[in-house]
């Protein structure tokens, strides 16, 4: 029998000795979409956890994104264990003194069912034709790149 508990795999846990535990995950190179509907992004961001019923999941997101042309829109959104984007969103508007600019965001999630979960960022572009760019870990100088973290608090 095998334990996996990494910053982005969390899986032990204990109903009676609960214990708060966190995540992180980021991007180790750029993603782009031209999507103008959410995709994931990239698998590499997923932070995947086990909850009892009550926990609380906390989300939060950082980074630099670009949009591709001028007044173009890069979009990213939060999901857990699919692809539908929570109702929590972050933009970036290219404007034409700039070709990227930073976005942050946090979410808090409370009522998923007891078990596995994976929590990742969904991005896409406002037109469908431009290219949006979540930087990684070899941005332009000065950039920093796309990051998740996550609290999993085990009772309420």
């Amino acid at each position: 029998l095998q334990f996996v508990d990494t910053v982005t795999q969390r899986f032990l846990m204990s109903w009676f000795n609960p214990r708060a535990t966190t995540g992180l995950a980021g991007y180790t190179a750029n993603r782009t979409t031209t999507s103008s509907t959410f995709v994931e992004l990239h698998t590499e961001i997923r932070i995947e956890f086990l909850v009892f019923a009550n926990s609380i999941v906390g989300l939060h997101f950082q980074g630099v994104t670009g949009a591709g042309i001028l007044s173009g829109v890069s979009y990213t959104a939060f999901a857990f264990d699919g692809t539908t984007a929570e109702d929590i969103a972050m933009f970036f508007e290219q404007p034409a003194n700039a070709n990227e600019g930073g976005v942050a965001g946090s979410i808090e999630k409370i009522g998923l069912s007891e078990g596995y979960h994976f929590a990742t960022i969904l991005g896409r572009s406002n037109d469908g034709v431009s290219t949006a760019t979540w930087y990684g870990a070899t941005p332009a100088p000065g950039v920093n790149r796309c990051t998740m973290w996550a609290r999993i608090d085990p009772k309420t």
